[in-house]
């Protein structure tokens, strides 16, 4: 969603498609996003699920920082292909952009992401990605998986060093071989 609400706070038009839980939680996040200027006009429903949550706790010395996810059984990791109608949503969109933790949820979740890809391609809009590897949501290998044949359909790729090698496996030269 950080994406989403940065691009509205730079005054463009943003749309988030998206699935909740339709309680008060989802509702809430729907209006916070709502009061940022994003388009929530494309949120889906769900009565019988969840939404999903991410916890960070800061660590102190020794102990690390620790993230905590309970995306299980979410509303979004219930996404199926064909329930969003991507041509409806595309027909405007100049850039569309999606984050690679929407696939690591489920394979489901896996399949529309990519059909969300083709059609924003076949559709002539310019494709954005946040590689964005969680290795609490998938292996490695899962990710790769997925992320290789998505990259056809990427224009923007947003990645760290950490997640290129991982899911791509490309590693570049250290700071002290290039000033060699």
């Amino acid at each position: 969603m950080g994406a989403t609400i940065a691009c509205a706070r730079l005054g463009l038009s943003v749309a988030r498609v998206t699935k909740v839980d339709d309680n008060s939680i989802g509702h809430f996040l729907r209006n916070q996003a709502r009061l940022l200027g994003v388009d929530t006009s494309h949120i889906m429903w769900d009565c019988d699920s969840r939404c999903g949550v991410y916890f960070f706790e800061f660590g102190a010395a020794p102990r690390t920082n620790r993230v905590i996810y309970g995306r299980k059984d979410s509303a979004i990791s219930k996404l199926r292909p064909g329930e969003i109608l991507w041509r409806e949503f595309l027909k405007e969109t100049k850039v569309f952009h999606t984050s690679g933790i929407t696939p690591a949820l489920s394979p489901n979740c896996a399949e529309a992401t990519m059909e969300a890809l083709k059609t924003a391609k076949e559709m002539g809009c310019k494709v954005s990605c946040d590689v964005n590897y969680r290795g609490k949501l998938w292996s490695p290998e899962e990710a790769r998986a997925f992320t290789e044949p998505a990259s056809e359909y990427i224009d923007i790729l947003i990645t760290t060093e950490e997640d290129t090698k991982v899911i791509y496996g490309i590693e570049g030269e250290s700071y002290e071989d290039v000033a060699r």
